[in-house]
């Protein structure tokens, strides 16, 4: 008797479900199918469950689009970042200098449409009328500019109030 009770339990008796899981799963798949098909409501919840799984399916679809857009958007992102890091200090044509000074005018003055902005190996020449309040702060700010080396302010106060091309 003893060896019955000390026998270990086969895979085949541990692998099967418990008849209370069959039980409930059959209650709820037929009370899924009676909700269903039930003769009185059924075109109703049909159509409901339908237009639900449309609706589902198509913000999927626009969803799936606006994520594959965004991941592709950041991986460009990575891409610029890592081939920036990668070039060596120098590189920098005048052209994309000159690009990436223009932009930091256009955040540190109103007027940055009157300033002629020349490039040559890294050194930057600022021409053009501008209030001297101003030239300091567009002056900093093309020296931070990335590529930079020097920077040459011939930037002239506007002639008088009436004449200026800021207005």
């Amino acid at each position: 008797m003893k060896e019955t009770l000390n026998r270990p339990i086969t895979l085949h008796a541990a692998r099967t479900p418990k008849i209370g899981v069959i039980f409930v799963t059959g209650i709820a798949i037929g009370a899924a199918l009676t909700y269903l098909f039930e003769p009185r409501f059924r075109s109703r919840r049909q159509a409901i469950l339908r237009d639900r799984t449309f609706s589902f399916a198509r913000r999927s679809v626009s969803l799936g689009g606006k994520f594959s857009r965004h991941i592709r958007n950041r991986l460009q992102g990575l891409v610029a970042i890592t081939s920036d890091l990668m070039m060596q200090e120098g590189l920098d044509s005048d052209a994309k200098i000159e690009a990436r000074v223009r932009s930091a005018l256009g955040r540190a003055s109103k007027h940055a449409h009157t300033i002629t902005v020349a490039v040559n190996d890294g050194r930057v020449s600022l021409r053009g009328p501008l209030a001297a309040h101003e030239a300091g702060v567009v002056v900093r700010a093309t020296e931070r500019v990335r590529g930079v080396k020097r920077v040459e302010n011939f930037l002239t106060p506007p002639l008088s109030e009436g004449t200026s091309p800021m207005q």
